[in-house]
């Protein structure tokens, strides 16, 4: 009489006091399944971690790539040749111009975003030229004639050419590549 009472208080009645064990086994069954799940979706995430890796590591390979070769194209246009200095740096340079209209392309304006980038532009060519032209000694290029140079590397009317560059190279990735990617 008494076990009737106190099954009664918690909702229940006697047939269903031998059904408890089943319900704690239950219990730790529905446990068991819950945490074979959450360990697949913590399998999962890293199947998701390295899927976006990898979209990621096609994305900027594609815009390295993409880089290079526009440079080259570039300076094929305008020199009749080129050198695979000249598609690294390329490939640098959009990069980081990317880089930089995805980071700041919303507060900074374009024109003075462009000369930003126009800097970082200048700087890759200087690290690329100390390198190619003065360390290894390939003469891929000189600006030694052109005035305010530095070490014939790097000269001010070049740089200024690089705002262009940039002002398309910036509306290039956010009318053409951002549909792409969804950067």
């Amino acid at each position: 009489m008494h076990l009737t009472l106190i099954l009664s208080r918690i909702n229940m009645n006697i047939h269903n006091y031998y059904t408890i064990p089943m319900l704690l086994c239950k219990a730790v069954f529905s446990y068991n399944r819950a945490k074979k799940a959450q360990n697949s979706r913590i399998k999962l995430g890293w199947a998701v971690i390295i899927l976006e890796s990898v979209k990621i590591a096609i994305k900027y390979a594609f815009i390295f790539i993409l880089g290079g070769v526009g440079y080259g194209l570039m300076e094929i246009f305008y020199r009749g040749r080129t050198h695979f200095s000249m598609v690294l740096a390329g490939g640098v340079c959009f990069l980081i111009i990317v880089l930089l209209d995805n980071r700041f392309g919303g507060k900074i304006p374009l024109i003075p975003l462009a000369a930003i980038c126009s800097a970082a532009i200048t700087a890759v060519e200087f690290i690329f030229g100390i390198i190619f032209n003065l360390w290894l000694k390939m003469g891929v290029w000189d600006y030694s004639a052109v005035p305010f140079n530095i070490l014939g590397q790097v000269c001010l009317p070049f740089s200024l050419i690089w705002i262009a560059v940039s002002t398309g190279a910036i509306l290039l990735n956010r009318y053409v590549l951002a549909g792409i990617f969804i950067l």
